[in-house]
């Protein structure tokens, strides 16, 4: 979905969290926002993502998102055309809701172990 909040509620409820310090591979890099009451994940950001999309999870919260649109992919720079973006911001980007609930605290879980 795109990076682009509108409205956000229950900021009090919202804490981030990565699962471990981000390797040179990327590995860990994921920041997920959880609801603190139930831990239900919210959303999901990554650094790849550069502020453009978020992963979110419409069942386990009220998301009025367009989800009709299509999947589409853009496997060579040559296919994007100015006519398809960028567009301005109407919102915040996700990243920018993790710095405003206080960012990240990563839990330094050790890749592959069982918890």
């Amino acid at each position: 979905m795109s990076s682009d909040i509108i409205e956000v509620r229950g900021k009090e409820f919202m804490k981030s969290f990565q699962l471990r310090e981000v390797d040179p591979e990327l590995m860990g890099a994921s920041r997920r926002i959880y609801c603190t009451g139930c831990y239900s994940i919210l959303g999901v950001d990554h650094e790849a993502y550069e502020d453009n999309v978020f992963l979110n999870f419409p069942k386990h919260c009220e998301n009025k998102g367009d989800l009709s649109a299509p999947l589409t992919a853009y496997v060579m720079m040559v296919d994007y055309t100015e006519e398809i973006g960028p567009r301005p911001l109407e919102g915040i980007t996700f990243s920018t809701l993790i710095d405003q609930i206080g960012g990240t605290e990563t839990l330094g879980l050790e890749k592959g172990a069982a918890i």
